[in-house]
């Protein structure tokens, strides 16, 4: 009963089961909360900051991102990796919050560094059955998707004075959620 829900019975027929790793590389971003958290806020932050930053800030992410997943893959040890994604939820949620339209280049520096740590996690802990190309691509995919999502609403939220002030609370909300996953992180 329960395997005419599953995945695999929707791809059953027609022989369009998806490759090896694909459906693990597209749902990590979206089952991690701290990996989640951080690209719907850089696609805010860019939102924010307007301009070019739309789609360059997300771009250095998913650039920074996918070298990380080829040093993870590679078996390449980057230090502190967890302490890297909780310190993207805080500081990109300080940042959101304290809404200065900073400079495009650090924004990008800064934002590039935490995708590096990202996509090392994603390459370290891609499942040994996944087929690499098929998990980075449906990955990348995925955080784009997100990104979109965050500029979407940040477009839509800059617009008035209460959504924008909405949107920084939710900065606020982030860089707590930051917090926790930082002492999550050193006390686990």
């Amino acid at each position: 009963m329960f395997d005419l829900l599953s995945l695999s019975s929707l791809f059953a027929h027609a022989n369009l089961e998806p490759p090896e790793g694909a459906l693990s590389g597209f749902l990590h971003p979206f089952l991690g909360f701290d990996h989640l958290l951080a690209m719907v806020t850089v696609g805010l932050l860019s939102a924010v900051m307007g301009g070019r930053a739309i789609w360059l800030v997300p771009i250095s992410f998913v650039y920074m991102m996918l070298f990380g997943a080829m040093l993870g893959l590679g078996a390449v040890m980057f230090p502190f990796v967890e302490y890297g994604i909780a310190c993207s939820v805080l500081v990109l949620g300080v940042a959101l919050y304290v809404m200065r339209k900073g400079s495009l280049i650090w924004t990008m520096l800064v934002v590039g560094l935490f995708g590096l740590f990202h996509g090392h996690a994603h390459g370290w802990e891609m499942p040994t059955a996944a087929k690499p190309y098929y998990y980075v691509i449906a990955f990348l995919a995925s955080t784009i998707m997100l990104h979109l999502s965050g500029v979407f609403i940040g477009i839509y939220a800059v617009k008035t004075e209460s959504r924008l002030k909405g949107l920084r609370l939710s900065g606020l909300i982030i860089a707590l959620i930051g917090m926790v996953l930082i002492l999550k992180v050193a006390f686990l």
